[in-house]
């Protein structure tokens, strides 16, 4: 599964989806053999499967795994390790799908624009708040979960969307600790207010940007 193009292949199944492996080397640039031999190994791992009908490389494939957890703390030895190196695969891919939106996000309408966010905050949180919050940014998702395979369940105009959430603890276990409490904020005054509604964090304020650039206001 760690491997760029079979990430790739998986995410053009789940957007476009089912395809052969002619039509995936047209998007991920990659020979139908290659793709068919990665579509192939998917699926020994049940990650794809034969859609039905066609022949040779012009079968189609479909998705069969809607969604899929890691439970690294739980893992040992070699799996471990190709859990981990999975999740750098990942990593790189999200951030070159973010990269090339934010390169890219004024050929998009306004509305696409205006609706997507990026949101960046520092938060105090026990470990059962952070495990809550995972599940219900969780089942917030899976609602969309089903429209990759039921094209008829998506709502005119939906578009396949990056949905990415990270949270984890900011300190490094066993390293030295500021031992000066940190500084309160300075008082919000009205100005800053401003500022922070025009895209530049007031004090204590989460960043969020989205949309045409940090100039619009929070929520995009």
């Amino acid at each position: 599964m760690a491997h760029p193009t079979r990430l790739r292949l998986l995410e053009l199944l789940f957007a476009e989806g089912p395809l052969t492996a002619s039509q995936c080397a047209e998007h991920v640039g990659e020979s139908p053999a290659s793709c068919s031999f990665h579509l192939r190994q998917l699926a020994k791992y049940g990650y794809v499967e034969e859609a039905g009908g066609g022949r040779g490389r012009e079968r189609p494939w479909k998705v069969v795994l809607e969604s899929t957890e890691l439970r690294e703390s739980e893992l040992t030895g070699e799996a471990s390790l190709a859990a981990e190196e999975l999740m750098q695969v990942l990593g790189a891919r999200q951030a070159e799908l973010h990269e090339r939106y934010w390169r890219t996000r004024r050929r998009h309408p306004k509305a696409w624009q205006d609706a997507a966010i990026e949101m960046n905050i520092v938060a105090f949180a026990t470990v059962a708040e952070l495990a809550e919050f995972k599940q219900r940014i969780k089942a917030l998702a899976l609602e969309f979960a089903d429209r990759h395979a039921a094209p008829g369940d998506r709502p005119p105009g939906a578009q396949p969307v990056a949905l990415t959430v990270q949270g984890y603890p900011m300190r490094v276990p066993d390293e030295p600790q500021p031992t000066a409490p940190m500084s309160p904020p300075p008082p919000v005054t009205a100005a800053a207010q401003v500022s922070g509604e025009a895209g530049v964090p007031s004090a204590g304020s989460p960043e969020i940007r989205g949309g045409a650039g940090p100039a619009n206001e929070a929520g995009t």
